[in-house]
């Protein structure tokens, strides 16, 4: 009896605890998480509607609203150059999101990343209302992300498109840039003080390619140097915005007063393109901004150092007898120790060449024919012959060449303001058959370097032991 009466109670008090068990399970649970795919609008929101939007990116709050002209402006400071396009292009990608999943019943936000999102932004509706729209984890499969609206509590949605990189663009960015103006056409290259350059159609020297020279000077610059640094001005582009409108002191610690380095192209006096360079920043990349402008930027250093670096020291064309061989008139030359000019002349004549047959002969554009030419008989034939003479007598014409091509290699080194009259070794004046005419003077320096003028207020310093080399083959001549 006694036995039956324990099993009746421990029977008595499991049942008990089940009944418990069940009465908590019932009062506690809750609904499992439902998932539907499809194509689902995060919200209702049209760009009629929208009236602003708001969000933070790397501590910096961001806060655009529409004025009642339909611009878009920033909240804190309407007189911001806001980018239109920009800012239209963000509103369309935020009103036309939308979701590949809808998932109901969802309890804790933390599992989806959403208890601190990664990014959430709040649009202003033209009602007064707001959303809030957040973004959390990306899903297991990354396939999309976790978002949220505001006005929906317990409904998830994922959608491919990240909001954090839609929303990735900075201030500079969102800035309606002033453009720097494009030089169509320019023959002149400024660099503050230290260069002034101009193209000129037609040479003024004894070489027929060169164009780049000091402005108002005959002094000859590298050709190619300029092109590049006029090049790299002409596709010079804003890395990013400093400040919008700055005030004069603000200019000045930028080293943006009127007085900073202007960058220009110009077409005769006419400035094309021009732009103000500063001080340089922390990261070695310089403050610019355009004449006239409060808009302070940024360019990189890389696209502006050669032309910073740019003056006549360095771009000085460094080829001192540019005339070629085949362009060649008359040379004089006189050797230290020697009280004798010497003079070497071109000639070119017509020579008859040898008969042959209209079916022998192969056309060039050296040779002349007669109308026999087209009978096949006989075809009178003429071509250049060069000769040299040196005082009147024929030479060897490669020797005489090989020596004119030592002269036309050398090339200075260093550009200095320097003429100082130390002893003349050689002096060579140059006749081309268009009539233009150089002298160097090649003089006395030091161990490495001969000093060339050619009698302006300039020199260039060539290595001693190429014109060592020019006069001994100038002293082998017949």
């Amino acid at each position: 009896m006694k036995r039956s009466m324990k099993t009746l109670i421990l029977l008595g008090v499991l049942a008990l605890f089940i009944g418990g068990y069940y009465l908590v399970s019932s009062l506690t649970q809750t609904q499992s998480v439902t998932e539907e795919e499809g194509a689902f609008a995060l919200s209702d929101i049209s760009l009629d509607t929208l009236a602003g939007m708001s969000w933070t990116r790397d501590e910096t709050e961001y806060h655009f609203v529409q004025n009642e002209e339909g611009l878009w402006e920033k909240s804190d400071d309407a007189a911001f150059p806001v980018n239109q396009e920009a800012l239209e292009a963000l509103a369309e990608d935020l009103t036309g999101l939308e979701a590949t999943r809808r998932l109901e019943n969802v309890g804790e936000l933390a599992d989806y990343g959403l208890e601190e999102p990664v990014f959430s932004l709040t649009a202003q509706l033209s009602d007064g209302s707001s959303l809030t729209y957040a973004m959390g984890d990306e899903t297991a499969f990354a396939d999309g992300y976790y978002m949220s609206v505001s006005n929906e509590e317990g409904v998830l949605y994922i959608v491919e498109d990240s909001l954090d990189d839609l929303f990735s663009d900075n201030l500079t960015a969102l800035a309606q840039l002033e453009e720097i103006p494009e030089a169509e056409s320019y023959d002149r290259l400024v660099v503050g003080t230290a260069l002034d350059a101009t193209y000129v159609d037609d040479s003024v020297s004894l070489d027929p390619a060169q164009h780049w020279y000091v402005t108002g000077t005959s002094e000859a610059l590298d050709g190619d140097a300029l092109e590049g640094l006029a090049d790299a001005l002409n596709g010079l582009t804003w890395q990013e915005l400093v400040e919008y409108n700055a005030s004069q002191d603000a200019l000045a610690q930028y080293g943006l007063t009127d007085a900073a380095t202007a960058l220009s192209l110009l077409s005769g006096e006419e400035t094309q393109r021009s732009v103000l360079i500063g001080a340089e920043d922390d990261n070695g990349d310089f403050y610019a901004r355009l004449p006239d402008s409060s808009m302070v930027y940024l360019v990189s250093s890389d696209s502006v150092s050669d032309l910073l670096d740019a003056g006549v020291e360095t771009l000085f064309e460094p080829t001192l007898v540019g005339l070629p061989a085949d362009n060649l008139s008359r040379m004089t030359f006189a050797l230290s120790g020697s009280a004798q000019e010497r003079v070497v002349e071109r000639t070119v004549s017509q020579a008859e060449a040898a008969e042959e047959t209209a079916e022998e002969a192969e056309p060039t554009e050296d040779v002349e024919t007669t109308e026999e030419a087209e009978t096949g008989e006989d075809v009178e034939t003429t071509e250049e012959v060069e000769v040299f003479t040196v005082d009147g007598v024929e030479a060897d014409a490669q020797t005489v060449k090989d020596a004119y091509a030592l002269l036309t290699a050398l090339e200075g080194t260093t550009r200095v303001e320097d003429n100082a009259d130390g002893e003349c070794l050689l002096e060579v004046s140059v006749l081309g058959d268009a009539g233009q005419s150089l002298t160097v003077r090649f003089l006395s320096y030091d161990v490495d370097s001969y000093l060339a003028s050619t009698g302006g207020d300039y020199a260039l310093l060539v290595p001693a032991s190429d014109v060592d080399t020019l006069i001994r083959s100038l002293r082998q001549l017949p």
